[in-house]
């Protein structure tokens, strides 16, 4: 494994709610009389195979319709597998565990079951509460509006349903026709875009075949893969497209690829996140004021940071910083400069470290850009500077807007005085 996968900046965009899980049929399992559980699309080619009398070998379900839809009757054998299984026969665990992290608010659907609806109507909605679906059809037609106020989630089935006269993606051929709609603009591409821009995208299971992973992945991100802000997460069970990888890889994707995994990693990935997620929430302080508090330091001053933090945190304070030293990195970079964007106040030490440190230079100049569009002019209340070791206000390396501001000295001061006034209470 190249690196860990980063879950710092994973959780940091999960707490805002802007992460969007794309689930895949690797994601929906079926258990089987052999006491095993197959990936919903795997078991319908199978007994697709059964029916039909025909090898299976080496075929996903995309290809192995495409295959033999024009010498069998396979296309009328499709919808009447499907519903031979039911809600029992499908492992929901995993469902149930993306339902129940209630910072995912819009999910987007590769398969044409309706389980993901399933597992969020069962742990989100109560009488007068409803998921709100969208069924994409590659037949331009109008996205209705979401009427019930009280919907719980948003799913995209961007591949259509199959209990729909509508129809579904069943072959190779139809999967490109149905992202080639969505890009085209005359579906529901701009309603969907509206809901996914500017978010983090966790790929679950989706594993699409060939270079058609890297067209799904580029038409959902609406960017270049190269140019393009919006981070991806990645998860598959198999890492067999190396190709489709090695671009992503390079075009800082996020991939999960656990060192020990009990055979499915999509899986895998969802009980590690879910189990981070609640330790996350039990050792929580309760938040008791509006936004976040920005603290910008060098990571060789740690030791003396970390007890501000705490302090803050102690009072019911969102901290927001980066804990990692690879700054280099660009995911990092990118949610540093939104969290500055938008946090309260930007509390930044200053050390002989940071003083030459060229990213903490760049994180002064975004936080002095985010104060002089934000504030008026001579205001000095969302930058709050102190000074650690010998460094003095009258340092020549110091920016001068820095400068302008009153400074003081780590020690002695009264963090809690200094920002509690300038917070608002929930």
């Amino acid at each position: 494994m190249e690196k860990g996968f980063n879950w710092e900046i994973f959780f940091t965009l999960l707490q805002d709610e802007l992460i969007v899980p794309i689930i895949g049929p690797e994601l929906i399992l079926v258990k089987t009389d052999n006491n095993t559980q197959l990936p919903i699309y795997e078991y319908i080619t199978l007994k697709l195979a059964e029916r039909l009398n025909l090898d299976p070998k080496g075929s996903n379900l995309y290809s192995f319709i495409s295959n033999h839809q024009n010498s069998t009757f396979i296309n009328s054998m499709i919808r009447p597998v499907f519903n031979d299984i039911s809600i029992e026969d499908i492992n929901l665990e995993p469902l149930i565990k993306l339902a129940q992290i209630d910072e995912f608010k819009v999910f987007l659907s590769l398969s044409f079951d309706n389980f993901l609806e399933e597992a969020l109507t069962k742990i989100r909605c109560s009488e007068d509460d409803s998921i709100e679906i969208i069924n994409h059809s590659p037949t331009p037609t109008a996205v209705r509006p979401i009427i019930n106020k009280n919907h719980k989630a948003l799913i995209f089935n961007l591949l259509g349903n199959i209990k729909l006269q509508s129809g579904c993606a069943r072959t190779d051929e139809e999967l490109i026709e149905y992202l080639f709609a969505i890009v085209s603009g005359a579906t529901i591409g701009q309603k969907l875009y509206s809901e996914i821009d500017g978010k983090g995208h966790l790929y679950l299971g989706c594993n699409l075949p060939d270079y058609t992973n890297l067209i799904f992945i580029r038409t959902i991100s609406n960017e270049s893969l190269s140019k393009g802000e919006n981070i991806k997460f990645l998860v598959e069970n198999n890492y067999t497209n190396t190709a489709s990888l090695d671009v992503l890889r390079k075009n800082r994707a996020e991939i999960y690829q656990p060192e020990f995994t009990n055979g499915n990693n999509v899986v895998s990935f969802i009980n590690e996140m879910y189990e981070r997620w609640q330790k996350r929430k039990s050792t929580s302080v309760a938040k008791r004021y509006e936004g976040g508090v920005f603290f910008s330091y060098h990571p060789s001053d740690k030791y003396i940071v970390e007890p501000f933090i705490q302090i803050l945190s102690d009072n019911g304070i969102e901290i927001w910083h980066e804990e990692s030293d690879s700054l280099s990195d660009h995911n990092a970079r990118k949610k540093i400069r939104n969290q500055i964007k938008s946090c309260i106040l930007f509390i930044t030490f200053v050390s002989n470290s940071s003083l030459t440190d060229n990213y903490k230079k760049t994180e002064w100049q975004f936080a002095k850009s985010r104060r002089s569009f934000f504030e008026d002019e001579g205001a000095t209340s969302f930058i709050i500077p102190y000074l650690i070791g010998d460094i003095t206000d009258s340092d020549a390396r110091i920016p001068e807007f820095l400068k302008s501001i009153p400074m003081q000295n780590v020690l002695g001061c009264d963090v809690l005085k200094d920002v509690i006034p300038q917070l608002q209470l929930l």
